[in-house]
């Protein structure tokens, strides 16, 4: 009965040990600021931000999406207020950069 018993601890212990997972959409490991701009997908050239700010104020978003198109460096930046999310397009290589970037 003890070696029963000390099996199904053993087995338990085990799979309550075992690592589940992770869904790291980050890939690029950018920083987020949670709560006020926060990475939800990056991979190189895109990136989707989670922004309260975008739902909360239509006219600063727009602004903000003008500005940043005018960079040169972001080609397109994708607004979605239900979702509080831009989702931004960047070059492959920005218009300054001559060697590898």
């Amino acid at each position: 009965m003890n070696t029963t018993l000390l099996a199904a601890l053993a087995l338990g212990g085990a799979a309550l040990s075992v690592k589940k997972p992770t869904q790291n959409h980050n890939l690029m490991r950018l920083p987020s600021f949670r709560g006020i701009a926060e990475v939800r997908a990056s991979l190189p050239g895109r990136m989707r931000l989670y922004l309260p700010a975008v739902s909360a104020n239509h006219e600063a978003a727009e602004k903000m999406k003008r500005q940043l198109e005018a960079t040169g460096v972001v080609h397109e930046v994708a607004l979605n207020f239900r979702l509080s999310t831009a989702t931004t397009r960047r070059r492959s290589k920005p218009p300054w950069c001559r060697a590898r970037c």
